[in-house]
């Protein structure tokens, strides 16, 4: 009973494994359609650094009989193993990845039962949700319309607009997801910003910014949208200075562990990414290595 309880929880907060697809070095192996219903299963893989791991991995995968995909993942480590559940255990899947020269351990297994309520409550979601960020999830309208306010005063046409279009919801995104993973990190350490701090700082940027109103506008739609920008970028910086660099004086160590940090804080939040537009355009810009930096 306690394995079951545990998996139906794990099965909430799991939409983040389906379709993973990262702008960190990506790989997906797939084989034909079978009329078996796959099972799930998700391994932490240590020394991976660019795409040719992702490939050495893919090969050595593509020699089982019974596997259906794979997502890896190079930043976190993550990957993630459809299967048959007839001719293969999570364990062999584990053995054969360790034995390409990448350790691995597995994570968690779902049956083909839990695995496509997984695939439901992704599909749920996606409608309006643009991805999730560890817990946090992306409202796909709120995205849409920062996009709109980014692209409106650029004067574009043709394919130089789309172009421009594809690269502003790739910068969004990333900007929105290194925003999530900071704000994640500041709730954890239960860090608060009050009221007058806020006003304080608002106060100033309207002193010294030239037609603040503005700017304000054409950025972020608004003053309450940017205030609550401000709130936050007060937390975030709250957080980093109270539980990161805190103790060290010297600018270029505050630097080196803030960066060191951040990484970790990025290797430990799984995302998801539900639109396929995103995914597409995160994988094409992330997932080269540009070279046989771990090729043997």
């Amino acid at each position: 009973m306690a394995e079951v309880c545990m998996k139906s929880a794990l099965l909430a907060g799991l939409v983040l494994l389906v379709s993973l697809l990262s702008a960190f070095g990506l790989g997906v192996f797939s084989s034909e359609a079978d009329s078996v219903e796959p099972a799930m299963a998700e391994f932490a893989v240590q020394g991976m650094t660019c795409g040719s791991c992702v490939g050495t991995i893919k090969d050595a995968l593509g020699q089982l009989e019974g596997i259906e995909s794979v997502d890896i993942v190079v930043t976190t480590g993550r990957s993630q193993v459809l299967y048959d559940p007839d001719k293969l255990a999570a364990e062999k899947i584990a053995a054969t990845i360790s034995a390409s020269g990448f350790p691995a351990t597995v994570n968690l297994t779902l049956s083909s039962e839990e695995y496509q309520q997984l695939q439901s409550e992704e599909s749920r979601l996606a409608e309006q949700y643009l991805a999730r960020i560890g817990t946090r999830l992306v409202p796909r309208e709120d995205f849409e319309q920062r996009l709109a306010w980014s692209l409106g005063s650029l004067q574009l046409t043709g394919a130089s607009e789309d172009a421009a279009r594809q690269q502003a919801r790739t910068s969004l995104w990333q900007e929105i997801r290194q925003r999530e993973v900071l704000l994640a990190a500041a709730e954890s350490n239960q860090v608060v910003v009050s009221p007058g701090e806020v006003n304080l700082r608002l106060e100033e940027l309207k002193t010294s910014t030239p037609d603040f109103s503005a700017a304000v506008q054409a950025q972020y739609g608004g003053l309450d949208a940017f205030t609550q920008r401000l709130r936050e970028d007060l937390i975030i910086s709250r957080n980093i200075e109270e539980h990161v660099v805190a103790g060290i004086a010297n600018p270029l160590e505050q630097r080196r562990k803030v960066n060191q940090w951040y990484q970790e804080l990025s290797r430990q939040t799984p995302v998801i990414i539900y639109d396929q537009q995103l995914k597409q355009a995160t994988t094409t810009s992330g997932s080269s290595c540009g070279g046989g930096c771990c090729s043997s």
